[in-house]
């Protein structure tokens, strides 16, 4: 395999960045953890705050996933035209959604039949549209990303380097909007116990949403790889990348403490905490990504084509393994279902990737 230095990025001979991959196998990884050990015990339970600190830790892999497509997909190199994300890229996500969705469904309501002999039929048929419909399931992330594929034509048209001043204005915008002021609010409503009803309306009345929810992740991927930060910057960044992970922690032991509520609004990926923690994860990952040695090009390169499918067959296999293997522990369970969930999940995405047809819906 013939492999080159291109602009200071290591890159093989289709021009597969080598740390993008890196990112992407990471991003997953934490995905699994967050999916696996993401069962909150109770507050006064020894294992709590190991839950809370492995919560912590994985937040940033949406925001993650997010930038590296905004990165790839706004990049102005690439000759993405309109036929090919409305023939092409949309089609292909809407399939891949639906057929996930509906084995995912039709695997749950067998679970259910399994568990419970006297599961009515009204229980499986609701079981099986909650995994379809529900916003609450694994692919939510599949119809975010059919949605950035709708304003992509628009975005492609605008994000560009010449517009660096505009980008800029966006991204601080969205910043206030969609991280800062979302985050002062719930610290108000659930530790300062403050009702802020009223300036929650208020905000609401400039009626920002263009430029609220995961927007700002997809253009800031774009904008830290084209316009990169200094040496100096990237240490900055990264260190305030720590401090988000620490404040998130942190903030969540308060609230507890304080409210003597547990809620999930600290871990919200639109927190400043989660903003900052990855960026700074994001930046440190590319730096280690850009330092691999040659010979784990293959496969690292390998194991990040098969994050996609990975992503989409994970959920099944924790579902599973959960009835197999009741959780008692909650350290060594979660060992086991991280370890187990990776590897027989990638074997099981290595030989679908292998089934002509069936490649196409996990890649």
């Amino acid at each position: 395999m013939d492999i080159s230095l291109n602009n200071n990025n290591i890159c093989l001979k289709n021009n597969r960045k080598v740390y993008i991959d890196f990112i992407r196998i990471v991003a997953m990884f934490l995905v699994i953890v967050n999916h696996t050990c993401g069962w909150v015990p109770a507050a006064n339970d020894k294992s709590f705050w190991l839950c809370n600190f492995l919560l912590s830790i994985t937040r940033p892999a949406v925001p993650m996933f997010a930038m590296l497509t905004g990165m790839l997909l706004l990049d102005e190199s690439k000759n993405i035209t309109n036929e090919k994300i409305f023939k092409r890229y949309i089609p292909r996500m809407v399939s891949i959604y639906l057929v996930w969705s509906i084995i995912n469904g039709i695997y749950r309501v067998i679970l259910l039949a399994l568990q419970n002999d006297v599961a009515s039929t009204k229980a499986m048929v609701d079981e099986f549209f909650y995994v379809l419909l529900s916003n609450k399931t694994a692919y939510w992330y599949l119809l975010m990303l059919i949605g950035f594929y709708l304003l992509l034509p628009i975005l492609r048209l605008w994000v560009k380097k010449e517009n660096k001043m505009q980008i800029k204005y966006f991204l601080i915008i969205s910043f206030i909007a969609a991280i800062f002021i979302p985050t002062i609010v719930n610290i108000l409503k659930n530790i300062g116990k403050v009702d802020v009803s009223n300036v929650a309306a208020f905000i609401n009345n400039f009626h920002l949403e263009f430029v609220m929810g995961y927007l700002s992740y997809f253009i800031l991927g774009w904008y830290i790889k084209n316009f990169e930060p200094s040496k100096n910057k990237k240490v900055i960044l990264i260190f305030i990348g720590l401090i988000g992970f620490g404040l998130m922690y942190f903030m969540q032991y308060l609230e507890l403490d304080i409210a003597k509520v547990y809620s999930s609004t600290m871990y919200s990926q639109t927190s400043i905490w989660v903003y900052m923690y990855a960026i700074g994860l994001f930046i440190l990952l590319k730096e280690i990504g850009l330092r691999i040695k040659e010979k784990y090009f293959y496969l690292i390169t390998n194991l990040g084509k098969m994050t996609f499918g990975l992503y989409l067959i994970h959920i099944m296999l924790i579902s599973l393994l959960g009835i197999l293997f009741p959780i008692k522990d909650y350290f060594s369970s979660c060992l086991f279902l991280i370890f187990t969930v990776f590897v027989v999940g990638l074997m099981i995405t290595f030989v679908l990737n292998k089934i002509p047809g069936i490649k196409k819906l996990v890649q």
